[in-house]
């Protein structure tokens, strides 16, 4: 794993030394857009904010996955777990917090340049005006407002002073960059500007191949926490394990199932199905968890048993945390996550395809279920 950390800080230092523009990405970065006390808690309060950080934090640590718990399964009972556990969240959080500094660096060295080389959008110059008590600019209709631009020297003769860090600050602010966009436009835009060219081919074919080797990685994990559970299962109840037979099978279903991301729609599909696996299905996971280690376990035994692995002890503050604090903040972004995609469709796509795309999702768990059940029972006949 040394590769990726490696290329990741080499990132963050060449574009953060890029000028004008990646400042206005830092600034973006670690100072919330807020002009008063007010607006500041507004931002902190806001359900989808806590709602991408929670899906961030639980993609990034493979929380709900099952990936943690097949590969726990593999440590001995004496394995030491709370130092381990807080030396994995606090270097996973840290190298998070270096590829942000090298992201919204690298976003505002382009925005600075698009606002440099285009002219005013007329909805920024709408923002302008409605901050500043002005109304130099008629309203616009929405289809004519999608392409009506502006030049500075004719937004100065109305006594609109806009800058290009502003313009590229709103630029910036209404970029949509994300998942694909990140990996395949904004990287690949930083590596561009390492001098001379063939240094950055050369960090480019590393950059590529890293995360050609991180997705078989992931994949390996994946497929790890299923076929686990299946080969443990068969185990406990005296059957012979063919472990490859297992794997092959669970990545033959999966393949299957990835097909239709594959079509002319499989990116947008594959957008909406990570947003709800990430927004709520791992979510529910991780709150299922939190209730059965917290309510329908014994805990303190389980406290006991983790306090014996390690000189680092955990004591009530856990048990709290467990039964109470995790299950009740996370049945709550579940609900206002909710409330919001009931109100707002997600991404504008037409609500019929996500409910199409959200029964598919819960259908092929139960499917599953199904399946691996009749397996187990075939092998036990």
């Amino acid at each position: 794993m040394p590769l990726p950390i490696f290329l990741v800080i080499i990132l963050a230092i060449k574009v953060i030394t890029l000028g004008k523009g990646s400042s206005i990405g830092i600034s973006a970065y670690i100072i919330p857009n807020a002009e008063d006390l007010k607006s500041f808690i507004n931002i902190f309060l806001d359900p989808k904010v806590w709602s991408a950080a929670i899906s961030q934090i639980f993609f990034t640590l493979t929380l709900g996955f099952g990936t943690m718990i097949a590969y726990g399964s593999y440590n001995d009972t004496k394995q030491e777990l709370v130092k381990s556990t807080y030396w994995t969240a606090f270097l996973n959080s840290a190298i998070s917090i270096i590829a942000g500094f090298a992201v919204f660096s690298t976003i505002g060295f382009m925005s600075y340049n698009l606002a440099v080389e285009k002219n005013v959008p007329y909805k920024m110059v709408v923002q302008y005006q409605k901050a500043n008590n002005l109304q130099v600019i008629s309203e616009l209709d929405e289809e004519e407002a999608k392409n009506k631009t502006y030049t500075y020297e004719e937004l100065k003769t109305k006594g609109i002073n806009i800058s290009k860090k502003e313009v590229a600050r709103y630029n910036l602010d209404n970029s949509k960059l994300s998942g694909l966009g990140l990996a395949f436009v904004v990287y690949p835009k930083a590596i561009a500007m390492f001098k001379p060219k063939w240094v950055a081919a050369v960090f480019g074919m590393l950059f590529f191949i890293m995360l050609f080797t991180l997705g078989i990685d992931s994949a390996f994990s994946l497929v790890e926490a299923i076929s686990t559970v299946i080969a443990d299962e068969l185990h406990r109840k005296s059957q012979i394990v063919n472990r490859s037979f297992i794997a092959l099978l669970v990545c033959i279903i999966a393949f299957l199932f990835g097909i239709i991301f594959t079509t002319r729609g499989g990116l947008y599909i594959l957008d909406i199905v990570d947003h709800y696996i990430n927004g709520y299905g791992l979510v529910i996971v991780g709150l299922m968890q939190a209730i059965v280690a917290g309510w329908l376990y014994k805990t303190t035994k389980l406290k006991d048993y983790i306090n014996s692995t390690t000189n680092f002890k955990v004591g009530f503050w856990w048990i709290f945390s467990i039964k109470f604090i995790a299950p009740f903040f996370l049945s709550l972004l579940l609900i206002q996550q909710l409330i919001i995609d009931i109100k707002t469709p997600y991404g504008d796509y037409p609500v019929l395809i996500q409910l199409i795309i959200i029964g598919v999702i819960l259908i092929i768990p139960i499917f599953t279920s199904i399946f691996i059940s009749t397996y187990l029972k075939m092998q036990k006949e």
